[in-house]
């Protein structure tokens, strides 16, 4: 769920996955959540709303008032979006070993960052970018925390 402001919010929704083939969809409210409206929704076996992606848990959204934001899954898929989640794009950071990404934040239009665990590091990382997610950097490792018994 991501609410940009008193008015304009998103919720992101999953049905049961099976074979990495998630139905998901994402329902709108412009008026505090008074009404809803679906953005865009894929179910196996019945036609697309908008266009989401059927792959991945959808495990975040990050949205602004003007509709730009962006989802993660987990198990590494991104995507953006420009038009209040109607249409999603793929982008990266999107690779196999980043999953169970956590909390995102949408600054700007094109300014974002997530926190993400990065199975290649064995830690989590904070990942930014100020280019729509055409490309990403590391601003932050989180060092794991070891039990001393």
């Amino acid at each position: 769920m991501s609410f940009a402001d008193e008015e304009h919010g998103w919720i992101g929704c999953l049905g049961m996955s099976g074979a990495g083939q998630t139905p998901k969809g994402i329902v709108a409210t412009a008026d505090g959540g008074r009404t809803w409206s679906l953005r865009s929704a894929t179910f196996p076996g019945r036609p697309d709303v908008g266009s989401i992606t059927i792959s991945d848990d959808l495990a975040g959204l990050a949205m602004r008032p003007d509709g730009a934001g962006l989802a993660w899954g987990d198990r590494g898929l991104t995507m953006r979006t420009a038009d209040g989640g109607r249409t999603w794009r793929s982008m990266p950071p999107g690779e196999w070993d980043v999953v169970d990404a956590g909390p995102g934040w949408a600054t700007s239009d094109t300014a974002w960052t997530l926190l993400l665990w990065d199975g290649e590091r064995g830690r989590q990382v904070v990942e930014a970018t100020t280019d729509a997610g055409r490309s990403w950097v590391v601003m932050s490792e989180v060092s794991p925390v070891h039990s001393t018994g």
